[in-house]
């Protein structure tokens, strides 16, 4: 919001990620996410508390490919092993708290979507 030259009640925010992973001829794996977020920081300085929620809507892929020799009475033969991965998550709602007191943070959310998923972390920092 600080773009919008608007004070609003929450602070909101857009954002977008996306990523893609190859390992030789043997993994490619792509991700993409979009989403809105909002939050309200309470309190000031040295202790906060910011509660905070947002909804994605996401898609992942993985293909995978690997080829080996396999050595037999009769000669040698070529196997494959190959898949595709797709996420199952397609949409995202997340909730989440935040509390800083002092240089520590200590963040909780969960996600709920076709796969459930909850996260904490501690920080460090001014």
């Amino acid at each position: 919001t600080m773009w919008l030259g608007v004070r609003f009640p929450i602070d909101v925010s857009v954002g977008f990620f996306t990523q893609t992973l190859e390992i030789g001829d043997f993994l490619e794996a792509k991700s993409t996410s979009f989403g809105f977020n909002a939050s309200k920081q309470l309190g000031k300085g040295w202790l906060t508390f910011t509660p905070y929620a947002g909804l994605m809507f996401e898609s992942s892929e993985m293909d995978f490919r690997y080829e080996f020799d396999i050595d037999t009475l009769t000669g040698t033969s070529t196997q494959t092993v190959e898949f595709n991965a797709e996420g199952v998550n397609k949409t995202r709602f997340t909730v989440g708290v935040s509390l800083k007191l002092l240089a520590f943070n200590i963040n909780t959310d969960y996600n709920m979507g076709e796969v459930n998923s909850a996260t904490a972390g501690f920080m460090i920092g001014f």
